[in-house]
């Protein structure tokens, strides 16, 4: 019987440690080339995605008629906080997408649309700028981002930059500073209207109440409302395109300016706005007729748009009316007749006091005289309780719609603050008149 010869315990135990040194070794490379194929994939992806929402963004400013390039301020990643009727493009709030969000006017929301997304952890970051070697037109777009350590060598930083022209664009308009960068694009694709000129017209109380404590401010509601009025004149002064017409009232028209442009007027309206005192009773038609036929007379260019706003403001019940002098007292005047008589608003009747309707009366003619050109008049009730009733009443006249037991163009303000809101909101409307060169 011959000797069979076999592994030795030690041999085995050599060759199945050498065995598993190759396996690992073999397993190490696969490994890697594995880390490797995945992260030059994932970047090749990433990089992929972010060439597709270049070209995005390059598309949508070259349709756009309008373009802002916003900045933190404006633009925060969150639906909720951007401006209806203006879309949008940049970062998601966490950075980690580039999104549109589409504007729908049926909803009034903003539809969001991802344009390249972080699958594999990718952080970008996002700057805009306005490019001025091409006559305003060119934006100038730089996208970075870092790629998370999928290879396990460090993260792996990119960036593409390309400019896109917005060659139907009215202007590329830019809020960027040097300490805060563009971050996203505001555009639109509606036609741009023709030159336009916005005409407002204020009406406003001086009467003597006006002279009395405006709630626990310590302050009169004429010096409130002084203030207040300044305010809306510079806002309205920046936007560049507004001329206005400012009168006021006690138990007649006290004074009223021309049309002027705030631009380039601002100091005298805010001069006319200081000598305002408080005295008389309330003739809020007087003053309506004056600014309105001031407004209507001025002259008008054909190649320009024309919008026009009324801002009138009571703190109490109407008490005077004008009438023509010769003729009946419900013989209004509409126009800038100085051959006119003014006459309370109470009537002695069988001994008693009783009080007439013929301030309110006034107050529609002069409407109803004008009203074809108006777009809207805002009726302002300054004051509380029982103050309100005529302003309520006037906005009804005054073209206002019945929404839910109240009018659409009335707007009580019992105090400062609220003051200062409905004259903020005013500022906003007419803004948005204008909104190819305020933006969102």
């Amino acid at each position: 019987m011959k000797d069979r010869k076999g592994f030795t315990l030690i041999e085995l135990v050599l060759y199945v440690a050498i065995a598993s040194i190759l396996l690992l070794a073999i397993a190490g490379v696969i490994y890697v080339i594995s880390d490797y194929y995945n992260a030059n994939s994932g970047e090749f992806i990433i990089q992929s995605n972010v060439r597709h929402a270049m070209q995005k963004i390059s598309a949508e400013v070259r349709k756009a008629t309008v373009t802002f390039i916003v900045t933190k301020d404006d633009y925060t990643g969150l639906p909720t906080d951007l401006t209806p009727g203006w879309n949008y493009i940049g970062l998601n709030e966490a950075g980690t997408d580039i999104v549109q969000y589409i504007y729908d006017p049926v909803s009034t929301t903003h539809k969001m649309r991802s344009l390249a997304q972080s699958d594999y952890g990718t952080k970008y970051t996002l700057k805009l700028s306005k490019d001025h070697s091409n006559d305003d037109h060119m934006v100038s777009i730089d996208l970075s981002g870092e790629l998370a350590d999928l290879d396990k060598t460090g993260n792996h930083d990119f960036s593409l930059t390309t400019k896109a022209e917005a060659t139907n664009t009215y202007n590329i308009f830019t809020r960027e500073t040097a300490y805060k960068p563009g971050v996203a694009i505001a555009y639109k694709t509606d036609p741009i209207p023709k030159g336009i000129r916005i005409r407002i017209g204020f009406v406003l109380d001086s009467s003597g109440s006006m002279g009395d404590p405006l709630g626990s401010t310590g302050f009169s509601r004429i010096a409130v409302l002084k203030d207040k009025s300044k305010k809306l004149m510079r806002d309205l002064s920046e936007i560049g395109v507004v001329d206005a017409s400012l009168g006021h009232f006690d138990h007649r028209d006290r004074e009223h300016t021309g049309l002027v442009d705030l631009k380039t007027n601002l100091a005298y309206m805010e001069g006319i706005i200081n000598t305002m005192t408080p005295g008389g009773a309330t003739n809020m038609g007087d003053s309506f007729r004056f600014v309105a036929h001031t407004i209507n007379d001025a002259p008008m260019d054909s190649e320009v748009e024309y919008k026009q706003y009324y801002v009138l403001l009571t703190d109490g019940l109407l008490n005077f009316s004008t009438y023509i002098d010769g003729s009946s007292i419900t013989d209004y005047p509409v126009a800038n007749e100085t051959n006119v008589r003014v006459r309370t608003g109470w009537d002695l009747v069988g001994g008693s006091w009783v009080y007439s309707d013929r301030p309110f009366d006034f107050v529609e003619r002069v409407y109803q005289t004008y009203h074809g050109n108006i777009d809207k008049v805002y009726v302002i009730g300054f004051a509380t309780g029982p103050g309100q009733a005529s302003a309520f009443r006037i906005a009804g006249i005054c073209g206002g719609t019945n929404v839910g037991g109240t009018y659409d163009n009335y707007y009580p303000a019992t105090d400062d603050e609220e003051l200062e809101r409905v004259f903020d909101e005013i500022r906003s409307d007419i803004a948005k008149e204008v909104w190819y060169v305020m933006g969102p």
